[in-house]
């Protein structure tokens, strides 16, 4: 296995799932697509990987380690994927993700932590992260009201701060949280730069 194969592994077990996509540009950016794909074939053929066609994604792979992707929610679970893998492109590091947190009463669908330099001063800070696609864009932001169980999780994620809300959706309207900084971004993921460093 070579030291690249072991960064895309850990690249995977990071964010839980990916697309050819993210690999190739992430990992084998200037190489022809032929590269990651015998890497690829011998990374399932030892299984330390596998992988499915994705209809939703035109028949591109989607790779994961442990458990198979739901495809009837591949989509609202990809975005987290995305947003990570537009967050190194930009060369910010992301120091941790969960996926589906419990809150006290409620379930985010993920926290992480990243760190990134800004005017010579590395910055670190937490996000839950919200995919919203369909229903009302409040319904994914008025859930926040219980400030202990978040504080409680932070802490325990070795942060000291309340983190910012970043809500992923097309869906449109204001958004607000009495206790959390809300920031929408949509699902293109474009503005992710502007938007949360």
């Amino acid at each position: 296995m070579t030291d690249r194969d072991i960064s895309v592994l850990n690249f995977i077990n990071l964010v839980g799932m990916c697309r050819t996509e993210h690999i190739r540009k992430l990992f084998f950016n200037g190489l022809t697509n032929t590269t990651w794909d015998r890497r690829a074939n011998k990374l399932v053929e030892y299984k330390e990987l596998k992988r499915f066609r994705s209809g939703v994604y035109n028949r591109e792979y989607v790779y994961y380690i442990e458990n198979k992707p739901n495809e009837r929610i591949l989509r609202h679970d990809m975005y987290i994927t995305e947003l990570v893998y537009k967050l190194l492109l930009l060369g910010v590091e992301v120091l941790y993700l969960d996926r589906n947190i419990k809150l006290g009463n409620i379930i985010s669908d993920g926290y992480m932590i990243i760190r990134y330099k800004k005017n010579n001063t590395i910055i670190k800070r937490g996000i839950l992260i919200e995919v919203q696609l369909h229903g009302r864009l409040s319904d994914c932001v008025d859930k926040y009201t219980d400030v202990e169980s978040i504080k409680e999780y932070v802490i325990n994620q070795g942060m000291q701060t309340l983190p910012s809300l970043l809500v992923i959706s097309d869906l449109t309207g204001k958004i607000r949280n009495k206790i959390l900084k809300v920031i929408n971004i949509d699902c293109s993921l474009d503005c992710v730069s502007e938007c949360i460093l």
